[in-house]
């Protein structure tokens, strides 16, 4: 359920509230590839603030953010996981002369969830962040847009430690700075055509989760192991390379579009699938830490292409290849003892096509995506300390569509099917079909 309202206070300020929520109950998978169910309930609320001044666009957001999750998992029962996401955001649009656009923003970002499965303390994080864009037009056909951003992390942890384990609350009083960036240069051609390089790099943070969870069990029903969070974990350097060509095709009433793309992921962090990381008292089977065990670098390419037929039907096709070649410390044999392998479980082949029409009133639009298979790690017997087994997830296809009516100038009713063709996408079981209606007013 979504409520989303914008008003124009004045001429030159706008306001907006936005309420959201929704509740799930499916089947899935935690980062150690075990079968959870789980019910999840999500509410969130949003309110922002723009106004054009004398000194650019001014703007202002802030937003809540509440999770609740109830899961169970084999031999560990049911637990309830609990976050909360506050953020505040900040920031100016300007001008300096014809040629040069900046934006100066400022955010602070205060995240908390409770440690699971085993309770009683909370983890929680802030963050504080500047960053800064600059758009500088070079020439009628030439643009270059760079833009930077620092954050600052600090962790923070209270309540109840395992008897054991290898962290205090004291262990979570750390703090980071990182630096991201994101630079591209656009090029027109005949002043039609685009040429698009760019690059970026930012940071993963860790989730709460890598950075705190807590977990006890016993393996071959008897010997007592466990799992933990790493507050010493660093974020994750993503460096991006692409390069785009598109090519206006009038005789279509489109465009075709070619991208070639390059990623290099460092730091990668992968949850204990049974322990046996550190052997403190108690604890014979050992206890599992999350941590860093290398590097994957993914490599592809993307061709897209769209048009028109007449005035009333759009169409669209597109395919992507991607190739992903790991490096890490861990799962270097023919078993896979780690659940990390982003080579092999994820799709190398991707291809989807569209279609639309619109008539008066009338709109509709129906989307088909096919997916290669791939392969998916699964813990072969719950809480023991075997290796991965591997299943294959077959070739699927999927079909979505979207029918709107606009019932005056100002509202319009629409209904969405989503992913209506029954198919498997984990070893979870078939994804089921989803509907959507919504009400959209306009002023």
């Amino acid at each position: 359920l979504t409520l989303d309202s914008r008003f124009q206070v004045t001429d030159g300020v706008q306001a907006g509230v936005e309420l959201t929520s929704s509740r799930s109950k499916q089947l899935d998978y935690i980062p150690s590839f075990e079968p959870v169910s789980n019910i999840v309930n999500v509410s969130s609320a949003r309110a922002s603030v723009s106004a054009d001044t004398d000194i650019g666009l001014l703007s202002a957001n802030a937003y809540f953010n509440h999770t609740r999750a109830d899961f169970t998992q084999v031999g560990i029962d049911r637990y309830e996981f609990v976050n909360n996401l506050s953020v505040l955001q900040v920031q100016d649009l300007f001008k300096i002369g014809p040629n040069n656009t900046f934006r100066v923003a400022g955010e602070y970002r205060h995240n908390t969830s409770n440690t699971v499965p085993v309770e009683g303390a909370r983890i929680s994080y802030d963050i504080f962040a500047a960053s800064g864009m600059w758009d500088r037009t070079l020439g009628r056909d030439l643009a270059w847009v760079n833009a930077g951003r620092i954050d600052h992390f600090r962790l923070g942890r209270d309540g109840e430690v395992v008897a054991g384990f290898p962290f205090s609350n004291d262990d979570y009083d750390e703090n980071s700075t990182s630096f991201s960036f994101n630079s591209g240069l656009v090029y027109k051609i005949l002043g039609r055509d685009v040429l698009r390089l760019s690059v970026s790099r930012g940071h993963l943070l860790p989730t709460v989760a890598e950075l705190g969870f807590n977990t006890t069990f016993n393996v071959f029903g008897a010997l007592p192991a466990g799992g933990t969070g790493n507050p010493e974990l660093s974020p994750s350097p993503v460096t991006n390379y692409e390069a785009s060509y598109t090519h206006v095709m009038p005789a279509i009433g489109g465009e075709a579009k070619i991208a070639g793309f390059y990623q290099q992921s460092k730091s990668l962090r992968v949850f204990p699938a049974t322990g046996g990381e550190i052997t403190p008292p108690g604890f014979p089977a050992g206890v599992g830490i999350v941590r860093s065990v290398g590097t994957s670098e993914l490599i592809g390419v993307e061709l897209s292409i769209e048009g028109k037929i007449g005035k009333k039907w759009r169409w669209g096709a597109n395919y992507t290849f991607q190739t992903i070649n790991d490096d890490l410390s861990v799962n270097e044999g023919t078993t896979v003892t780690h659940p990390i392998d982003f080579q092999n479980t994820v799709s190398n082949h991707k291809a989807g096509l569209r279609g639309g029409y619109k008539d008066g009133r009338w709109e509709v639009d129906v989307f088909i995506n096919i997916v290669s298979g791939y392969d998916m790690l699964r813990l072969g017997t719950p809480r023991t300390p075997l290796p991965f087994e591997i299943d294959t997830i077959p070739t699927y296809t999927t079909v979505s569509a979207r029918a709107a009516y606009r019932l005056t100038d100002h509202v319009t009713l629409s209904l969405a099917g989503l992913e209506m063709v029954r198919h498997e996408e984990t070893i979870g079981g078939d994804v089921e079909a989803r509907f959507l209606a919504s009400l959209t007013i306009e002023r």
